[in-house]
Parts: C-alpha cells; structure tokens; sequence
C-alpha cells in the first residue's frame, strides 16, 4: 500500500503532523521505534514511595548498568524510567574530551511523556537576533509570522500563563494561570523592587480550568510520572486521538527507520525500517516523507539515506548536516531556606510550575556588551514538608512528633 504520507515518530512535532494531514483528508502512516506506553501500567503518578520495592529511591545498580546517561536526568528514577531508554539496547559514542549526555524517550509520545511542559514564545530578539548584534544569521521568519502558529497551537493543548505585556517574551492564548507559592510571591516583590524584573508563574501546558473535553490538573505535581487524565499536553492523550479520530491514522510502534528511500528522479517514496522485537526488515512507500524523529534521529536518518545523487545523505550537498545541532545543557542553580515561611501547616495547593524570570540582558535598556545575548530564571519557592525528616535522629512517637513539628 502507498500511503499519502508517512511520519516517522509520534512526538510533540509527529503528533501535529499526523493531526493536520489526517484532518485535511490524507491517509497516514506513522511509524515509531519504541512501545506504546499504558497508563494502567507505566503511568506512576499516584503511586507512593511506600508502594514501591525500593521507596523511590531505586535500585541504583539496575539505573547503572541499563540507563547510565539517562539516570542523569532529575526525571528518570524509579518511578519514571520506563519512559526512558536502555542506554545498553541503544548505544552512541562521543570523544572524550566533548562528552554529550543524550537523554532519549523512545515510545509512543517520545518524551512528551516527562518532559517540564514550559511552553514560551520566541520573540524577534532570537529571530531577528543576529541584525542586533552581529553574530550568525537572523531566521528566515519573523515573530509576526509565527505568532498565528503559536496561537493555534496554544488554543488546542492548552497553556496557562499570565499575561504580562513583554516584549522579549510575548503573550500567548493562555488559560488563568496558576498561583505563584508563599517563596514565589516573596520573589516577586524582591526581585521586582532590586532589579525591575518581572516574576511570573511558568508557562506551561498544564489545564487550569477544563478545555477540550480533558479536566483541568489536580496539582499531584509529579507529570513526569505520566498524567491519568491527560491534564498536561502529551501527543497519546491529545494530537494522536485527534488524528486517528479521522479513521486515515495507521500507527505502528517498534519500528526503527534505517533512511529514506528514493526514486530514479532523486524524490523520497518512503522509508526502510527494522522491527526492534523481531529484526525483521521492512520497507513503507508514500507520496510525502516526513521526519519527526528527534533533531539528532532524523539527522541520523538523513545521513543514512546516501545514494549515488546524494553520497554524502540526503539534504546534505552543503556538508553541514549533522553540525552546530543545538540541545538542552545542564543547568547551575542555588537554593535556600526562608525561616519567614516556616510553618508545619502545609500549603492549601502545590502546583507543577515554578516562577519564571524572562530574558532581560541584551533587550531594552539592559545592555551587557560583554555578554551574547541572552538568558532567563526559572525558580520555585515549594514547601518541604517532610523532605526533612531524613536528618532527624530518633525513631517511635517523639521523631513522628519532631517531624510534624521541627520544621527547618
């Protein structure tokens, strides 16, 4: 069968895809190399410390042998690495002196499943980034044109955020956002008075108040957990039910693409894919080919895809596939205690959003001429209610009486 086009992974970008294409008629095959994930079994929000074999702390031995990069993350423990892959089962290599830690979730929903939800806005301070200091090339586009992509894409998932009039980072389609805590609206007046800056709550695509048929968050505050109501955007819960509701979405999980394949005339009629649970070796035509597979997947795929028209890959004429590819890098930060908010009561509500401190270097009247570019905050002021109780000597009546009581 020839299909009017084929995606290769079921992520935030392939999700979109197969929505917009089945939506407007078209007959589409989506193929992605892990398993689907059930909520009835991968899903752990809702389960305690106390329920599992090593009280989320894990069997540290098991994440070092199998998941050694991807233990790295704050979001892969024993609760959550399901949605993570087995480094063993799919390996790269790096020179020794450029380590590279690549974080990989290859299932149904990519890392869609465990990713922070921030959901922002670029403004012409990146697009058009380099007319205003020089450096690299401005983006072919402008805020201007992306912004009614932005507001369509925000009207469907649903993001909350407040609206706060700022350039560098422009307002979006947002749901009411969520409460900053007791430590965030401290942040706000300080940080506001001292420096002039804006603290606002995350923008994030967590349901505040019920959209689209999905209930609004419940605050459990663990969605790298997996969500049973579907109250944070995931392509499962959200994008591929939209697609497959056309009836024209054929998925199929467990299928590693190997490349494009192409025709005579130097044109992509589909793609070769292998089974991972039985090696078997498969080939998948269609009239469009589009690669959703991760920046660093579809490279791969890319340059995998040689042909005697294309011996370096294909779109690669210019050599540059595979360079200057840009990922998340680890992150420094500080923390502390505010005796101000010392209390045994606990807050009324947590939320699963911290504070968010936008870009102000570079823009406005906040010029560094020592710095490229720019930066924002993220902080949270949470509530520790017992995270303390491991320090505390003692055991029976009087430690469960320090614990409720003897907060730090």
């Amino acid at each position: 069968m020839v299909y009017d086009a084929v995606i290769v992974g079921s992520g935030a970008s392939g999700g979109w895809v197969a929505k917009e294409l089945t939506e407007r008629g078209m007959r589409v095959l989506m193929l992605e190399a892990g398993p689907p994930r059930l909520p009835t079994r991968d899903f752990t929000e809702h389960v305690w410390p106390y329920q599992v074999k090593y009280r989320g702390f894990g069997n540290r031995q098991a994440l070092l042998e199998l998941q050694p990069i991807q233990r790295l993350c704050y979001a892969c423990d024993e609760f959550s690495h399901q949605f993570f892959v087995d480094d063993h089962e799919n390996p790269y290599t790096f020179p020794a002196d450029k380590p590279f830690m690549w974080v990989r979730g290859r299932q149904v929903g990519g890392k869609t499943f465990c990713w922070a939800r921030e959901s922002y806005r670029y403004s012409d301070y990146e697009f058009r980034a380099a007319s205003r200091d020089g450096y690299g090339e401005d983006w072919p586009l402008s805020y201007k044109d992306l912004a009614p992509y932005y507001d369509k894409v925000e009207a469907f998932i649903g993001v909350s955020g407040s609206r706060e009039g700022l350039e560098q980072m422009p307002d979006g389609q947002f749901l009411p956002p969520m409460n900053l805590s007791c430590g965030g609206r401290l942040a706000r007046e300080v940080i506001g008075k001292k420096f002039g800056w804006v603290v606002m709550p995350d923008r994030v695509a967590n349901l505040t108040v019920e959209h689209r048929g999905r209930p609004a968050c419940h605050y459990c505050n663990e969605c790298q957990r997996g969500c049973y109501t579907a109250s944070y955007f995931n392509s499962p819960s959200v994008t591929l039910p939209a697609a497959a509701r056309t009836g024209r979405l054929t998925l199929v999980s467990d299928a590693v693409v190997s490349h494009v394949l192409m025709n005579a005339h130097g044109k992509a009629e589909g793609v070769y894919f292998v089974e991972r649970t039985t090696h078997a070796h498969r080939e998948a035509r269609a009239n469009v080919v589009v690669l959703a597979a991760s920046a660093l997947e579809s490279t791969r795929i890319l340059l995998n895809s040689r042909s005697s028209r294309f011996p370096a890959g294909l779109g690669n004429s210019s050599g540059q596939l595979g360079h200057y590819l840009m990922d998340h890098f680890t992150l420094e930060g500080a923390g502390g205690f505010l005796p101000q908010f010392k209390s045994s009561q606990r807050e009324p509500r947590g939320t699963p959003c911290g504070f968010l401190i936008p870009k102000y270097v570079n823009t406005g009247k906040f010029v560094n001429k020592n710095f490229l570019r720019g930066y924002r905050f993220d902080g949270d002021g949470s509530q520790e209610l017992y995270g303390h109780a491991f320090g505390l000597a003692g055991f029976g009546p009087d430690w469960r009486r320090k614990v409720r009581t003897e907060i730090p």
